[in-house]
């Protein structure tokens, strides 16, 4: 399978998320789609049809619950039950300052957004002779975390194992 092929369900979804993705942009975002949203009537020039799509509402009811769902969601700070150890680390989860806190609430308007989101924890590999743990927080060995949008997981296949399917 070459690397850049694409599942059936993420070629037959793309369209449907770009749609989403503009109706929750809004009304600019519409009035930029053009004759994707709003078709050009029958008789209309260019500078009529500019004229009507200038003219469009759009109500972005949408957005607007994508944005007060996720705000029900965090309108109280999530409860964290860690270590001592691991509380500098949910200060800075992704190695670029992202809290714990905004991985979540980005992670969760993405899933309300569009119903998928994903999310990879990894952690580099370490230099050969690197053994104590002085010598890897000298080096910032940790793990860290990346959200990647529903758009850039292209492909995926799920393998049962011990009878359950996994990704």
């Amino acid at each position: 399978m070459a690397v850049n092929s694409q599942h059936p369900e993420y070629e037959a979804s793309l369209v449907i998320w770009s749609k989403i993705r503009d109706v929750i942009r809004g009304e600019d975002a519409i009035h930029k789609g053009g004759e994707k949203y709003l078709p050009k009537l029958s008789g209309q020039d260019d500078v009529q049809y500019r004229s009507y799509v200038n003219r469009a509402g759009f109500y972005n009811a949408t957005g607007r619950t994508v944005e007060g769902l996720t705000g029900m969601i965090f309108r109280k700070e999530p409860v964290l039950v860690v270590p001592d150890s691991l509380k500098d680390f949910l200060q800075d989860v992704t190695l670029d300052g992202m809290s714990f806190n905004s991985f979540a609430k980005k992670g969760v308007k993405e899933l309300v957004s569009i119903g998928r989101v994903g999310v990879l924890v990894d952690y580099p590999e370490a230099e050969e002779g690197l053994v104590t743990q002085g010598q890897v927080e000298a080096k910032n060995l940790r793990p860290f975390w990346r959200l990647y949008d529903t758009e850039s997981i292209i492909n995926w296949r799920v393998e049962f194992v011990n009878n359950l399917a996994q990704l």
